[in-house]
């Protein structure tokens, strides 16, 4: 058991800090809006290199992807550790669930914490307190803390379940079922098309309907 603490502890030690500044500086990312000019990067010689709505594409798409595989597996490690051993919830539907929460969130992140125009009038009267672009500010920083923590928190769950699995001398992979792979390319196949399209979408009507609260572009 003293060796196999050996091997968890520095694990943690450097993953644990990692991922919480890496979680961090991705759901930061598609957290704030910097103003778009334009729908493409004007490429004459006399302008200003600034950021154009493909570009933007390409950034969020890149950080949703990458957030894809901590929310899937935050979600997965929660729905099937509060699951008794008699569900008969099958390990692929709660993939399927997992993979469903995931969209949900990278869209709530994007759209709550930076809502186009249309919606920000409705934002102050959920904080009578604050003035239009203080309460747009208080929503944004709750947004990106709330789900920043509940991925952190499930990555510490998984963390603990493969830590005492290490220390019990017990199989990781064994203990666990194993999911069809034809229904898990199908579920990544469909999971990537639909982020595809919600980061298109979203992008899109931050482009026409503007955020009151945006980050200048230097």
């Amino acid at each position: 058991m003293i060796k196999d603490l050996y091997i968890v502890f520095p694990l943690w030690l450097l993953f644990f800090p990692l991922s919480v500044f890496w979680i961090s500086e991705k759901i930061a990312l598609c957290g704030i809006y910097h103003n778009v000019d334009s729908f493409f990067r004007d490429k004459s010689a006399d302008a200003i290199k600034k950021e154009c709505l493909v570009d933007k594409l390409r950034m969020i798409l890149s950080a949703n992807i990458y957030l894809s595989f901590p929310f899937i597996i935050s979600y997965y490690v929660v729905i099937n550790s509060t699951l008794n051993e008699e569900s008969t919830i099958s390990t692929e539907e709660i993939a399927l669930f997992a993979f469903m929460l995931t969209l949900v969130s990278l869209f709530a992140i994007r759209f709550l914490s930076s809502p186009p125009n249309f919606l920000s009038s409705k934002i102050p009267a959920l904080y009578p307190k604050n003035e239009k672009k203080d309460a747009q500010k208080v929503l944004n920083e709750r947004i990106v803390s709330f789900f920043h923590s509940f991925v952190c928190a499930a990555l510490m769950i998984l963390g603990i379940i493969v830590s005492a699995n290490i220390i019990a001398d017990s199989n990781v992979l064994e203990s666990n079922p194993i999911i069809r792979y034809q229904f898990l390319g199908a579920i990544v196949a469909f999971y990537s098309f639909s982020l595809i399209l919600l980061t298109i979408f979203l992008e899109i009507t931050l482009y026409k309907f503007p955020p009151i609260v945006q980050i200048p572009q230097e």
